[in-house]
């Protein structure tokens, strides 16, 4: 569906909203939904991300043979903050509760998602690599951009 919308970001962005909203239930939530609100996360952690790997192609105005290397940082950047999160998320529980932790951890998605609402969609404009390409197309991005050069 993200490949073949025009609003990415509302695949980027709707998830992290989604993922703030559960971990903001996580300490008032019954052990029973804990499971449910585990999945809940998962499901939308990994449905955002699929659509968050398609921004450097999609949004920017990367030439093909870049691509990888944009994603790459992309990942670099995600991977520090996997890094740090868990540590600021250890010393806050130690110091306070687990409740603490989690809110803080849902303040934290949703203000990446605000961060998110400050991109832009992807552009179709001329001189952009996915001009020309139909919305409706089945092919692949990448032969498309082949395709309309």
């Amino acid at each position: 569906m993200a490949d073949r919308s025009t609003n990415l970001r509302m695949f980027v962005v709707g998830p992290l909203v989604a993922i703030a909203a559960l971990l903001a239930l996580i300490p008032v939530a019954p052990n029973i939904l804990l499971w449910p609100l585990g999945i809940g996360i998962g499901f939308f952690l990994i449905f955002g991300f699929a659509a968050w790997l398609a921004v450097p192609s999609r949004v920017s105005n990367i030439r093909a043979e870049h691509i990888g290397s944009a994603t790459g940082l992309m990942l670099t950047l995600a991977a520090i903050g996997g890094f740090f999160i868990p540590i600021i998320f250890g010393h806050l529980v130690a110091h306070t509760s687990y409740g603490a932790g989690w809110v803080f951890l849902a303040v934290l998605s949703f203000a990446f998602a605000l961060v998110g609402m400050a991109g832009h969609n992807p552009s179709t404009g001329p001189g952009h690599a996915n001009a020309g390409i139909s919305a409706t197309s089945t092919a692949h991005p990448d032969l498309q951009w082949r395709e309309a050069t």
